[in-house]
């Protein structure tokens, strides 16, 4: 039986992309749609983390958009 986070992994990958992508410049938006795609990993990661930090700390800020830019969108954009 899967838990009820604040976002199912479709929701949250849906709106990681979203923010990640506004953030990136027009002229880079294919590369970087092909690397979201290649690196798949890292979002599943996040929510998974997301979701431990829900489990065991009550955290809920992770899956809101303030949350989202200020962890794996972050990490996204170091790498």
């Amino acid at each position: 039986m899967e838990k009820d986070y604040p976002m199912n992994y479709e929701e949250f990958k849906t709106r990681f992309i979203e923010l990640y992508l506004f953030r990136v410049n027009s002229s880079d938006l294919e590369n970087e749609k092909l690397f979201l795609k290649e690196n798949e990993s890292i979002i599943k990661g996040e929510y998974s983390n997301a979701c431990y930090d829900y489990d065991h700390y009550g955290v809920q800020n992770e899956f809101t958009d303030e949350g989202l830019i200020n962890q794996p969108v972050r990490i996204l954009e170091m790498i």
